[in-house]
Formats: C-alpha cells, structure tokens, sequence
C-alpha cells in the first residue's frame, strides 16, 4: 500500500470535522476564524461555538452527515466553514445556496427581520479558482458597482482561501496573508508532509493556540 494512503492529510473531510467541532480545540478554531476577519480589518473573534459537534460514532453508520462546520461567535453573527476539493460546474451555485439557506434559517415564524444577523461563508478550495485575482484570500459583499465604497448590508460574505492556487504557483502568494492565515495555509499545503519537529519550527512565532497542538501531536503524520 502506497505510503500516501496511510497519512491523514490536513484537508480531509474528517479531519477537518474532527478537529474543529471538538469542544477542546474551540482556540483553535477561533484562530481561523480570527484569521480571516483581522485580514480584512474586522476584530478578531473572542468565543467560536460550534453549531453542529461532529461524531465519528454517527458518521460510522450514516456517511450522508453534512460535515460542514457550521459556528456562531460572541456577537450572534455565524459562520460556515468547509473545505472542497473538487471542483463542479455548479459549485459557485451550491455556496451560494448554502449561504442562503443558513440566512433563511435564521427568521424564525412570528420574528421579525432585526432578527438576522450577518452569515459569513468561509470556504477553502483545494483547486484552482478566480485566476484573475492576485491574493490567495478574496472577500466576496454585495456593494454598489457605481461606488464600491457603498456596502448594501454587512449581513453576507463569502471568504475564499485558494489553497489550490497557492500549489500551484509554487507557494507565491503567502507574504499577502496575515500571520494566522499564512499559517494554516502552510499547514494545508505541508501537514502532510512534513515531520513533527519541522511544523513546530515553522509555527514557533504563532500565538499560543497554534503551539497547544505540539505536544497534542495534532500534526504528526499517522502511519
């Protein structure tokens, strides 16, 4: 059996699943999180709440289970995390959606719209997607075409972290990114590959939440 096929890779479904819906790992998370909202100018998040905990006893029997990570944090505004890996000709279709569906969800009958709160999609491409932009994160709003500058509601966006281009432009692009987000998108790219002791130097100048996975082995490769 091929070497590849015994190593948890970081981008998996489960892994991901695993990793984040765990009660214990919600510093974790919350660094993501906080990644991509301090990289466009928003405050950090202080608390992640997983919204649907993931359970590998209930996957065993029903593989249908949805494995997105679905989150709120401290001020009500929620998120839904998920890696693809492959791209569909109706994938731009399907996380629309998916955002829709969440924001609709939210209206509960006899409530009224001051109800709702911002849904933010945070998704990672394991393949190439928008050629034409420059970074490896883009932030999707509704705003005004004649003046970009005028924002319609803070209630929708649609974070894309292109993993699948920073492979393949040899790992260009990362000095765009923030220190948190720099760094998960060296451990999707790296996690599994590289030996123990090479992720811990790589992440000894991240915050405290990174290195609590060291003695967890929480990116050591599985054989």
């Amino acid at each position: 059996m091929p070497t590849d096929d015994l190593i948890i890779r970081p981008t998996s479904d489960l892994f991901i699943a695993s990793l984040w819906s765990a009660p214990k790992n919600e510093p974790i998370l919350r660094s993501l999180l906080s990644g991509v909202m301090t990289d466009i100018g928003q405050p950090p998040v202080a608390q992640a709440t997983v919204l649907n905990p993931f359970n590998i006893q209930e996957y065993a029997i029903d593989k249908r289970i949805i494995l997105d990570v679905r989150v709120e944090d401290e001020t009500g505004a929620f998120y839904n995390v998920e890696m693809q890996k492959r791209e569909d000709t109706d994938f731009l279709e399907r996380m629309l959606f998916g955002w829709a569906e969440t924001y609709g969800s939210l209206l509960l009958w006899g409530k009224g719209y001051e109800e709702l709160c911002p849904v933010r999609s945070v998704i990672i491409t394991e393949f190439p997607i928008f050629p034409l932009l420059k970074r490896l994160y883009a932030v999707f709003e509704l705003r005004a075409r004649e003046n970009p500058d005028v924002l319609f509601s803070e209630h929708c966006q649609m974070h894309v972290l292109r993993l699948g281009d920073l492979l393949r432009n040899n790992l260009s692009g990362l000095d765009q990114l923030g220190l948190d987000l720099k760094r998960w998108m060296q451990l999707w790219a790296f996690g599994s590959k590289l030996k123990e002791n090479e992720m811990s130097t790589m992440l000894e100048d991240c915050p405290r939440y990174w290195r609590l996975t060291k003695s967890s082995k929480s990116f050591r490769p599985i054989r």
